[in-house]
């Protein structure tokens, strides 16, 4: 589910939000998470959001694509802060970090 578009309604939560309808298959996920076998991805992106009030742009290697991931605004979360995230296709995530030599 595309986090910018916010279709999910007013009772949306984590687990629907990020396209989860099946409980036990979020459970799994939330298993697989915890126990280091997957990797950070939407979900954990979005709770990141919630939590840090946050908005995060990633920009991927692949092809130009931008995502913008930002809390639904059925959850009332203001975000204070804007973070850009790079995202090496099939690999991982790195920070960015404002460099001022650069005009």
């Amino acid at each position: 589910v595309p986090m910018d578009d916010c279709d999910e309604g007013e009772e949306t939560n984590l687990m629907q939000a990020n396209g989860y309808v099946d409980i036990q298959e979020w459970a799994r996920y939330l298993i697989l998470m915890k126990n280091g076998r997957l990797w950070g991805d939407n979900a954990t992106l979005l709770a990141a959001c919630a939590v840090f009030g946050l908005k995060i742009k990633v920009i991927s290697s692949e092809m130009g694509y931008v995502h913008k991931i930002s809390c639904p605004p059925v959850w009332k979360i203001i975000a204070k802060y804007k973070i850009y995230l790079i995202h090496i296709f099939e690999m991982h995530y790195n920070s960015t970090r404002k460099n001022e030599d650069i005009v």
